[in-house]
C-alpha cells in the first residue's frame, strides 16, 4: 500500500493496513537520527518541511511528508543570531541535554517597532518563483507515494507581530496558566490581559469566589498596572448573574490605592 492510499483511508474513516505516521523533529535530533541509522552526511533540517531532502522522513516509514514557505521557515535558519529576509532578528538560546546541547531561536528585533520605518518598508514579494521551488520539487518527487502537506504552522498575525513587536497577550488563562508567574516573568515587557477564570470561577464558583479572584488578580498580576481585567472569554451561558456582576462591582469598585498588594 502507497503511502498516500494509507493516510486516504484513515482520513475516510477506513481501517489501513497500519495506523498513519508523521513525526517531525529539531535539527538537532535529526543530527542524532542520521547517525542512529547511519545515513551519510550532514543534511539541513527544517521541521516545517522547507528545504528538506526528506531522507529521515522516508527512511523512517512516515507516510505524510511536510512542506513550507514564507516566514515558517525563519526558525532554525542558523546556530548563530541572524536576520531574516523579512528584517526580522533572531537569538539563539542554547539548552543542554544528556545527549547534548541543543538550541531555540526566539525573536530578538523587529524591523517595525519604531512606526517612522514603517513607510519605506519593502516585505519580500511572495510572488517570485524562487520562493515556491523547494516545494514544487517535492510535490513532484514525491506525490504519487507520499501524502503532501502545506504546513503553516505561522500566519500574518504571527508575522505582524514579528515585524511590529506581541504589547499585550490576550487570553492569560488560569486554567493553563500562572498568571503571577507569567507576571514575574514577562511583565516588564508584556501587559496582560484577562485572568478571570471562565472555566471554572465564574461559572461554577461563589460569588464571593468571584470577587476574591479579582482581588487576587488586582493585588498579583496588576500590581504595578499592565493589567487588563477580563474574563478570559466570553462570558457564557452558564454564568450565574450573580457571579457576574460580583466580578463587574470589584473591578469599578476597587480603587488600585485600596489593593494590598502582594
Amino acid at each position: 500500500m502507497k503511502h498516500r492510499e494509507r493516510v486516504e483511508m484513515a482520513l475516510n474513516h477506513e481501517r489501513p493496513d497500519r495506523c498513519p505516521m508523521q513525526i517531525s523533529f529539531t535539527p538537532e535530533f535529526a543530527a542524532r537520527l542520521r547517525a542512529d541509522i547511519e545515513l551519510q552526511g550532514k543534511q539541513v533540517h527544517n521541521p516545517h518541511g522547507g528545504g528538506n531532502t526528506y531522507e529521515l522522513e522516508r527512511s523512517l516509514g512516515e507516510d505524510m511528508l511536510l512542506t513550507s514557505v514564507g516566514w515558517a521557515n525563519s526558525y532554525y535558519m542558523d546556530s548563530k543570531p541572524y536576520v531574516d529576509e523579512w528584517g526580522v532578528g533572531w537569538k539563539v538560546h542554547p539548552y543542554e541535554t544528556p545527549f547534548g546541547q541543543g538550541h531555540y531561536t526566539e525573536i530578538a528585533s523587529h524591523p517595525l517597532a519604531d512606526a517612522a520605518t514603517i513607510p519605506a518598508y519593502r516585505p519580500p514579494n511572495p510572488n517570485r518563483p524562487e520562493l515556491y521551488l523547494d516545494s514544487e520539487r517535492m510535490i513532484r518527487d514525491f506525490k504519487d507515494e507520499y501524502w503532501i502537506v502545506g504546513v503553516t504552522v505561522t500566519t500574518i498575525f504571527e508575522t505582524a507581530w514579528a515585524l511590529r513587536g506581541l504589547d499585550v497577550l490576550n487570553p492569560v488563562q488560569p486554567a493553563s496558566m500562572d498568571p503571577c508567574q507569567i507576571k514575574k516573568q514577562y511583565g516588564k515587557q508584556l501587559s496582560f490581559w484577562g485572568t478571570i477564570d471562565e472555566q471554572r470561577t465564574l461559572p461554577f464558583g461563589t460569588p464571593e469566589d468571584v470577587a476574591n479572584e479579582a482581588c487576587q488578580r488586582l493585588a498579583t498580576v496588576g500590581y504595578d498596572g499592565g493589567l487588563i481585567l477580563a474574563p478570559i472569554h466570553h462570558v457564557q451561558l452558564d454564568t450565574p448573574l450573580e457571579n457576574f456582576w460580583a466580578m463587574v462591582n470589584t473591578i469599578v469598585n476597587t480603587p488600585y490605592r485600596e489593593v494590598n498588594y502582594v
